[in-house]
């Protein structure tokens, strides 16, 4: 419940003519356990750190928006904001994705359910849809076909299971979730086993991969395995 921040700082070999600083969030659930006073510490976070823009990838609700509507959680969530936009993607806990959707957009967030948005001149985000509904999402190559490649292309796909097919794509960094780096001893140790990044920062083939240890928890109210966590991402160009 002790959130920290980690930061890195990344280039790519485009054109950007103003380094952008993202911040990353991921796996809130949002419901019984993890609430507005989480969400208050969040947005303190994101105030002293000014970011251009803010990306939850994936796992905002905790299977369903029961509590997030009986403790109005929307008032608290709305607080959060940046010049550039606050944008998520869905994971495979938020279950009634579509009704996700519409809701969060009452809060000012921009879902991204297999679609792009430009977030400047030089910056594409692109936003899948969860592997969970894998049956009518886009291919990631088909989905990169309706943006302009020339742009810095920032993929969020909430489970980072594809990170190697990823790293042979035209896109430039990859903003994951979902393995909580295991959450509790020692799962940890099967999640670094099943994925090729389960935690942290890597640089793949020249594209730069970041999976979140998440801010929220599921199941037990408890981590040993990481700690609740915002990254600072900022992209420099060359």
């Amino acid at each position: 419940y002790s959130p920290i921040v980690k930061s890195e700082t990344i280039k790519v070999d485009k054109k950007i003519e103003k380094p952008i600083k993202i911040a990353m969030v991921s796996d809130l659930h949002l419901g019984t356990f993890f609430g507005n006073g989480q969400l208050e510490k969040l947005n303190k976070i994101i105030s002293e750190q000014k970011p251009d823009a803010v990306v939850i990838a994936g796992d905002l609700m905790d299977d369903d928006m029961v509590m997030y509507k009986k403790r109005n959680m929307k008032e608290t969530l709305s607080k959060l904001n940046a010049p550039l936009g606050v944008y998520t993607t869905m994971g495979n806990h938020d279950r009634d994705a579509q009704e996700i959707v519409d809701e969060v957009k009452k809060a000012g967030i921009i879902p991204l359910f297999d679609e792009s948005v430009e977030l400047n001149k030089d910056i594409t985000l692109v936003g899948r849809k969860d592997r969970s509904v894998s049956r009518d999402r886009l291919d990631t190559a088909d989905l990169l076909k309706s943006v302009n490649l020339n742009k810095t292309i920032v993929l969020v796909d909430h489970q980072p299971d594809a990170i190697d097919y990823h790293s042979t794509l035209p896109i430039n960094v990859q903003l994951s979730g979902h393995t909580h780096h295991g959450q509790m001893w020692p799962i940890n140790y099967i999640t670094e086993r099943i994925y090729t990044l389960d935690y942290g920062y890597k640089e793949i083939n020249s594209r730069h991969f970041f999976t979140s240890a998440g801010y929220g928890f599921w199941g037990p109210p408890f981590k040993t395995t990481a700690r609740s966590e915002v990254w600072i991402i900022t992209i420099e160009g060359k």
